[in-house]
């Protein structure tokens, strides 16, 4: 069992990261609609004319590699998905004022000084906002 500070310190960093873990999430999602388009094209029709030029090969068939990139895809979505919800879960159960502070100071890299001016509040009011949203989140 992890200690609380060990504790703290994960959900801190996850915080830190969130950002990137759900560009993560949208990156492997596109990467399999891509490939989905390619395998079994779109409903509607194109509206511009058909261009043959520089077209490639009309004969060549890729749906083993995007078979292949719809798996990897699908794999990597299966790491980064449970980390966004475990940090969506958490960020649930604040208020809006804490979860103002710890998308500031977290997520969006902002000094205290710099949220306590925006929110118009005190830099202690915004360091115990940040303590309470913290100890929320670990309780949860």
């Amino acid at each position: 069992m992890a200690t609380l500070a060990e504790r703290k310190e994960y959900l801190e960093n996850e915080l830190r990261s969130y950002r990137y873990i759900v560009d993560q999430c949208y990156r492997w999602e596109q990467v399999i609609v891509n490939a989905e388009i390619a395998i079994y094209g779109v409903s509607s029709p194109h509206a511009k004319d058909v261009i043959y030029e520089n077209a490639g090969d009309p004969y060549d068939c890729r749906y083993n590699s995007l078979y292949e990139d719809i798996k990897k895809a699908k794999a990597q979505l299966l790491i980064w998905r449970p980390r966004r919800q475990w940090i969506e879960d958490r960020l649930e159960v604040l208020s809006q004022e804490e979860y103002q502070v710890i998308k500031y100071y977290y997520m969006l890299k902002q000094s205290q000084d710099w949220i306590a001016d925006v929110l118009q509040i005190g830099r202690r009011t915004v360091q115990r906002r940040i303590d309470k949203a913290i100890e929320k989140m670990l309780n949860f």
